[in-house]
């Protein structure tokens, strides 16, 4: 559509004004329009915000749109805050701030994976051009464990790495030394490096590997052992392989076969013609007892002598050992006892002593001592013991006389048979003839006797008490100057 011919401009044009203009649908061409008959004229544009709508009219050549306002709010403080929703408001954190191209998050920054089957969280981080990046990934949900990795506080040195403790915290270390380089496979001819230089060469023709050498680490001399030493060389300090007779090894003096050798000096061993190794046996000259062949510090040590092997102790025999005998030379202590036989009980105690007999009464007042002493022997659990007691006057109650102050107490069960008697060989009282013994008997700790007597002061037999003459004024001993009393006994300890 065109318009066919104009006028001067009208300021105000009138809906009844006419315009011409051609139309191609038309058979006549053109046709003439008012202007209140454009389409558009009265028409309305509708306009929609988020929360309000109207509508705008065309009157004329003016547009009216109609007064709206839309709903938000003023952004929150602090400046350079990143704004966020807070409750249907503004919201903004001194903690998540945008200034000059830069993100600020006090912290932590939380980077989320995508769900099951998708990458972890990550953090790209992009070159200056923007053309290639280091991306940050996080761990695989099937570890199905947090852990933190802490930063040092101190800037890395020259040539270290980091390396991490148990708890995630991270230090500079020194690169460690050795090792490293590698190839992925290894072909024919292939040189595998190391950081120290050592290779290990493909051979071509097998594809073995061949070590031409290998790094120790340590010591003043550290650097590469070459692996090529024989049975006729050693290796020395500075990694080197060499013959003793040419590098100043170790030579040997002497010619003893199956000598032992012994220092000499940095290059000298001598070899010994008296001691020598065959097999499992080691021989040693036999010595003496000023010199004995197998020396224990100053003290003494192992000869042969007499047919026997003898242990000398500060210049003297101790114990001698030959084919048929044992010889103890000074005392032996034997502190778990002495057994003989698989089958024999184990002899633990032996003892020698004296003792001192006591006149005793379980009441009254004893007889007087006027002199006592005894001696003891005890083997195992058996004692025997000597007496010899003087006493004057009797008991207070004429009770039977008993000695007390054993060395050991005795078993006293008698129902059990094991109390135990003894024997008086000497019975100095007036009442018993003298040439015959008197006997008592010995229990827990004191021994007690009766003593005999016949018919009163009669050598009549039977000798010793009867049923008629146990009456309180026979019990001795009983006054007079004094009455001795000697005797033995053997009795099984308690």
């Amino acid at each position: 559509m065109a318009i066919i011919y104009t006028y001067p401009v009208k300021a105000s044009p009138a809906a009844d004004d006419l315009i011409l203009i051609s139309d191609s649908a038309d058979s006549n061409k053109t046709k003439q329009i008012k202007i209140s008959s454009l389409p558009s004229s009265g028409a309305g544009i509708t306009l929609t915000t988020n929360d309000t709508s109207g509508v705008a009219t065309l009157t004329g050549s003016v547009l009216n749109i109609p007064n709206y306002t839309t709903t938000g709010g003023t952004p929150d403080t602090p400046l350079n805050s990143v704004q966020f929703n807070n409750a249907s408001a503004f919201g903004g954190s001194a903690n998540l701030t945008f200034v000059t191209d830069t993100l600020t998050v006090e912290h932590t920054a939380v980077i989320k994976g995508q769900g099951t089957g998708n990458p972890a969280g990550k953090l790209k981080l992009n070159c200056e051009e923007n053309s290639h990046a280091l991306t940050l990934e996080g761990p695989a949900h099937s570890g199905g464990a947090d852990y933190t990795l802490k930063f040092p506080s101190s800037a890395p040195g020259n040539t270290q790495i980091l390396q991490s403790n148990n708890a995630g915290q991270l230090s500079w270390i020194t690169t460690p030394s050795g090792g490293g380089g590698g190839v992925s496979q290894v072909t024919a001819g292939s040189i595998i490096p190391s950081s120290a230089g050592a290779p290990l060469i493909v051979t071509p023709s097998t594809g073995n590997v061949v070590v031409t050498s290998a790094r120790y680490v340590g010591g003043s001399n550290e650097g590469h052992v070459p692996l090529g030493g024989t049975n006729t060389t050693f290796l020395r300090g500075d990694g080197t392989w060499v013959t003793p007779s040419s590098s100043g090894g170790i030579s040997f003096s002497g010619t003893t076969v199956n000598g032992i050798a012994t220092y000499s000096n940095s290059t000298t061993a001598n070899v010994s013609s008296v001691f020598t190794v065959s097999g499992n046996k080691l021989s040693a000259p036999a010595g003496s007892l000023a010199d004995p062949s197998i020396e224990v510090g100053a003290i003494g040590g192992l000869y042969a002598a007499s047919g026997g092997i003898l242990l000398a102790h500060n210049g003297a025999n101790a114990i001698g050992v030959t084919s048929s005998s044992i010889v103890n030379y000074k005392l032996t202590q034997f502190e778990a006892g002495l057994k003989f036989g698989s089958a024999g009980s184990t002899l633990s105690r032996y003892e020698e002593g004296t003792w001192t007999p006591t006149a005793y009464v379980p009441s009254g007042t004893a007889p007087t001592v006027t002199s006592s002493n005894g001696t003891y022997t005890i083997i195992g659990d058996i004692c025997h013991i000597t007496f010899k007691i003087v006493v004057t006057g009797s008991s207070s109650s004429n009770a039977a006389m008993m000695v007390g102050g054993i060395p050991a107490a005795a078993y006293g069960d008698s129902n059990n048979g094991e109390k135990s008697g003894g024997n008086l060989f000497v019975n100095s009282d007036s009442n018993t003839p003298a040439h015959y013994p008197s006997t008592f008997m010995i229990g827990y700790n004191t021994l007690t006797m009766i003593v005999q007597g016949g018919s009163k002061n009669s050598a009549t037999s039977p000798f010793g008490l009867k049923a008629q003459d146990v009456v309180a004024s026979w019990y001795r001993p009983s006054g007079g100057t004094g009455i001795t009393l000697e005797g033995s006994s053997t009795y099984k300890l308690l």
